[in-house]
């Protein structure tokens, strides 16, 4: 895996920066080194609180490559939306993507929800790594992409978040500990939340999902909870949440952090 350490040089974060947590992928039977680059990838975004309007300032994909190349970006749910740009060797290739349509908004939205299209393939014709950050006023947010031929058939996840400290406008419902979910393949998605989600699915107690490839699922934890005074209490807190492929061998990719 290479370092991100070019990134960071060449792009200065704020200092109040929050970066998402690296998802912890659990599966048997690994032979081989897991890689961060490749030639597909299947990606979203986490909502954050915009302080300047509905949308973060900007949605931004970093895209290196060890040689010249082209990517393909879309929306695998719509025909018509795919983009290619040119990728130079050896350099960070920064590209901002529409934030009206690749920005989820809102807690486990159904398929039919048009928040559900909030996925974002991104098909290279050679090898390439993948970073993508959200950037806002005051707070950024980022994580590497791990590549489709990274992930195993029916890949096991566990949450790695935080516990909400903060309230909207100062005194309104906390901002929640949140993980993304984006279907590679078609799958049945077995959530295990490990506190009480927004729209009041049970700590510990599982539940399904099913999901068509390019389809996007946000899990928050419920806003109502979060840190107590002296900031020691895990309410609210979706860190230890299990995320699952059952009744088959679909690939997924999870995302996860705090709002």
């Amino acid at each position: 895996m290479k370092s991100q350490e070019p990134l960071m040089l060449r792009h200065r974060l704020p200092i109040k920066t929050i970066l998402l947590f690296a998802f912890l992928l659990i599966f048997s039977g690994l032979r081989s080194q897991i890689s961060s680059t490749g030639k597909l990838f299947y990606m979203s975004f986490m909502e954050m609180e915009a302080r300047t309007g509905g949308f973060p300032d900007s949605l931004l994909l970093y895209i290196t490559s060890e040689k010249n190349t082209t990517v393909v970006l879309d929306n695998p749910r719509l025909g018509g939306s795919a983009q290619t740009i040119n990728i130079t060797a050896g350099v960070v290739n920064r590209r901002a993507v529409d934030p009206t349509f690749y920005y989820p908004v809102g807690s486990e939205f159904p398929s039919t929800d048009l928040n559900s299209r909030r996925g974002l393939r991104i098909t290279a014709k050679d090898p390439v790594n993948v970073y993508c950050m959200n950037l806002e006023q005051n707070r950024s947010d980022g994580t590497f992409v791990m590549p489709y031929e990274a992930i195993p058939r029916a890949p096991q996840f566990y949450v790695a978040a935080y516990t909400p400290t903060q309230r909207s406008g100062g005194s309104g419902p906390y901002m929640p500990s949140q993980a993304v979910i984006i279907a590679m393949d078609n799958a049945t998605v077995e959530i295990t939340p490990s506190v009480r989600t927004k729209l009041g699915k049970p700590a510990g107690v599982p539940f399904t999902v099913s999901m068509v490839r390019g389809q996007v699922y946000q899990l928050q934890s419920n806003d109502a909870d979060g840190s107590t005074s002296n900031g020691q209490s895990l309410t609210g807190d979706l860190t230890g949440t299990r995320i699952r492929v059952i009744n088959g061998c679909g690939k997924i990719n999870v995302f996860c952090g705090m709002k």
